[in-house]
This record gives structure tokens, C-alpha cells and sequence, in this order.
């Protein structure tokens, strides 16, 4: 994503109107209420980590998964500051290849809308679904003309 180069550092201003906490509330009870458990959580296009930083304070083991190495340098500073323990990994969606399984993968922020053609779709759902433990749920949104 080398769109995101020079827009990484701004990124987080722009989305100064998403309401982050609530957001990972919501996903929190969507985990739960379809059988979900607070173990190991992949947010699949974490960007800057927001969302990773919530997940990690309702009580998740949390990594990030992003292909924009600038987008994880923030995510990164952001661990720095608040002390959370969060691996991130510079993967794509469509190429995602983690060392075991993890019981939830959230993708938030239509995330799966920066894959354009249906195939890289497809094949990120494939690479969730490789890697989502049998019982583990997956959360995502997108924006969609419906």
C-alpha cells in the first residue's frame, strides 16, 4: 500500500471523528454474541492500531496485521506509549501467513474495501479462514453500495 507513505502520519487526524472505544465495544459484543473468546485476536488491516490499542484494553491478545510499513511505525509509537502488549507484522491480507491459529480476526474501518478486485477479496477470506482457530469468529465491515 504505498498510497499510504506520506498519509500514515496524518491518518489519525483525519479519523478524529471515529469514536474508537464504542467501536471496539461493538466488535466486543459481536465476538461474544456468536460464541467468540477473549483469546488471541488478529485485526487484519490494523493501520495505526487503534483499534488494536482498544482490543487490547477489553482484555484480547492482540497482533496487527498490515502491509504499510509506515502505517505500523505508528501503530508502533502508539504501543510505545501506552505499554500494551501488541505484536505487529507487516503482511498483506491477501498473503497473511501466521505462525499458528488465533481466535478471532476482526477487520475494521472497511479495511477489506482497499482490496479492489473480487480475487484479493476472496483470497484474504481464504487466508482468515486458513488461520481462524474451528470455533473462532470473524468481524469484519465493509462499505458497499448496499
Amino acid at each position: 500500500m504505498s498510497g499510504y507513505v506520506s498519509f500514515a502520519g496524518v491518518y489519525d487526524r483525519l479519523t478524529l471523528e471515529i469514536d474508537y472505544p464504542a467501536r471496539g465495544r461493538y466488535f466486543d459484543e459481536c465476538i461474544r454474541r456468536h460464541g467468540g473468546k477473549k483469546g488471541v485476536l488478529l485485526d487484519m488491516g490494523c493501520g495505526t492500531g487503534s483499534m488494536c490499542e482498544v482490543m487490547a484494553g477489553l482484555g484480547y491478545d492482540v497482533m496487527g496485521a498490515d502491509d504499510s510499513y509506515e502505517m505500523l511505525t505508528e501503530a508502533m509509537n502508539k504501543r510505545m506509549q501506552s505499554g500494551a502488549d501488541i505484536v505487529y507484522i507487516a503482511q498483506s491480507m491477501t498473503e497473511l501467513d501466521l505462525p499458528g491459529k488465533v481466535d478471532v480476526i476482526i477487520s475494521t474501518l472497511d479495511s477489506l474495501n482497499h482490496l479492489t478486485e473480487y480475487a484479493d477479496f476472496d483470497r484474504a477470506i481464504e487466508r482468515a479462514a486458513l488461520f481462524l482457530e474451528k470455533d473462532g469468529v470473524f468481524v469484519f465491515d465493509v462499505n458497499s453500495v448496499y
